[in-house]
């Protein structure tokens, strides 16, 4: 019997946040150290292109790196993913989440993507620099993650039809006509 009470799946999401890019990147490698079975899953193209010409320049053990179409229940299946951005409409992660049964999630992420360039992220990484944290450091706070999932229900208002693109930059700029 089902019930019109019944609680909604909820799904654990945890931001990891970086200053730069780069230190993203040598996160993920020490992601690989740590666990060589690791899965990475991007949402664009030209992000599995760029973590996978980093692993190859500093010589690091093969690591998996995917884009999210091609992330299936087999292919992650008792592994560890971690997703290397958000995609800005909260309800495409949501649902490719859901599908590939996963109700706890990392995501990597760095304030100097478009997605955080949207919402300041330049003006995030001088504050952060100004409390003290390192290029090597990251953050992690809950109310990190809640306050991105409202930045991308803000972009899905603006979003009338959306537009697929190679990269975050380009979807930015085909759908909400910004060139970042």
């Amino acid at each position: 019997m089902f019930s019109f009470f019944k609680k909604k799946e909820e799904i654990k999401i945890t931001d990891v946040i970086f200053i730069k890019s780069m230190t993203k990147w040598t996160a993920c490698l020490e992601a690989i150290a740590t666990n060589p079975s690791v899965v990475f899953v991007a949402w664009f193209e030209e992000t599995v292109d760029q973590l996978e010409d980093f692993i190859k320049q500093q010589n690091a053990a093969r690591a998996t790196v995917m884009l999210y179409r091609e992330a299936t229940t087999h292919s992650i299946n008792g592994k560890q993913v971690i997703f290397v951005e958000h995609y800005p409409l909260h309800e495409k992660e949501e649902a490719l989440y859901l599908s590939l049964e996963l109700q706890d999630i990392k995501v990597f992420s760095s304030l100097d993507e478009p997605l955080f360039l949207q919402f300041g992220g330049n003006r995030m990484a001088e504050m952060f620099e100004n409390m003290g944290v390192q290029d090597n450091e990251h953050v992690q706070h809950s109310m990190i993650t809640k306050a991105l999932k409202n930045a991308q229900q803000k972009i899905r208002e603006k979003v009338l039809i959306e537009q697929s693109a190679p990269s975050q930059a380009e979807w930015f700029n085909r759908n909400l006509n910004k060139t970042i």
